[in-house]
């Protein structure tokens, strides 16, 4: 790898051999990566691929093609050798694109997914705020409030009643004790589920039917997708440490995983075709 790697070098960092190239359609050299899979394969597939045009080249008196260049190319043996390990890898490269294939395939639900979570919180999370009674009187903008209680009223329209009674600390509705400040600030105060649950036994026959449970249930939502949004961040992150710390010498390992995950389906096609 080392002797294929010291040509396309040459071709790559010298302007006459660069330019050669370039001129009689050869491929932009590639020269392998060490966090990136497959590119050891390219490097050897780009060297076979440009032999010809590396070997004419490097005859030019221009090239000024330094002796170990032009014994490497003019080394028929050593170019056998290099289509051989093409062979050999093929197997490993093509599992690792394949299970690169299927992990995107899998990102892409997963991306798909999150959409979706975020489109359903979106809107309950505006009556949440609007009911929920420690931050009911921090003040939500205008417009959030207006959607939130468009939310309850869609629901049923007595629930907008319940809500602006609430927002209005109204203690001739509610239970007058729940409203005091000691209940609801403090280490001991209630949560805001905790809250509506008590509210909803002590008014069973006040709120409206399926008010306090629905109130409940908003509370246990989360507020926004920041939560969700982390998780896939650091996942990420964790997912491509994991990956550039893998170098090619893995990708055997890779492809025998690969092929043991799916030895039923093939043993499968080999009974098939016999």
């Amino acid at each position: 790898m080392d002797k294929v790697k010291a040509v396309q070098r040459f071709f790559r960092d010298f302007t006459f051999p660069r330019e050669t190239l370039r001129k009689l359609g050869g491929l932009q050299t590639v020269l392998p990566k060490r966090t990136r899979w497959n590119t050891q394969y390219s490097c050897l597939e780009n060297f076979a691929k440009n032999h010809t045009i590396y070997l004419d080249t490097a005859k030019d008196v221009k090239a000024k093609t330094p002796p170990e260049i032009s014994d490497i190319l003019t080394d028929l043996y050593f170019y056998q050798r290099v289509t051989d390990l093409m062979k050999k890898m093929a197997p490993v490269t093509c599992a690792i694109t394949k299970t690169l294939g299927q992990d995107l395939e899998k990102l892409d639900l997963a991306i798909f997914q999150t959409a979706n979570l975020r489109n359903a919180w979106i809107k309950p999370s505006l009556p949440l705020f609007a009911l929920h009674i420690y931050s009911i009187r921090e003040g939500l903008p205008t417009i959030f409030r207006e959607r939130g209680q468009v939310w309850l009223a869609k629901k049923n329209p007595l629930y907008e009643s319940v809500q602006l009674k609430l927002e209005a600390g109204d203690s001739n509705y509610f239970v007058k004790r729940l409203m005091n400040k000691e209940i609801l600030r403090g280490e001991l105060a209630l949560t805001s589920s905790q809250w509506w649950d008590i509210m909803g036994s002590q008014m069973e026959n006040k709120l409206p039917i399926g008010f306090a449970k629905l109130a409940k249930e908003l509370m246990m939502l989360p507020a926004s997708t920041s939560g969700m949004e982390r998780c896939f961040s650091t996942m990420g992150i964790i997912i491509s440490k994991t990956r550039n710390r893998i170098e090619i010498e893995k990708a055997s390992k890779l492809c025998m995983i690969y092929r043991t995950l799916n030895c039923g389906r093939l043993e499968d096609k080999d009974i098939d075709l016999s």
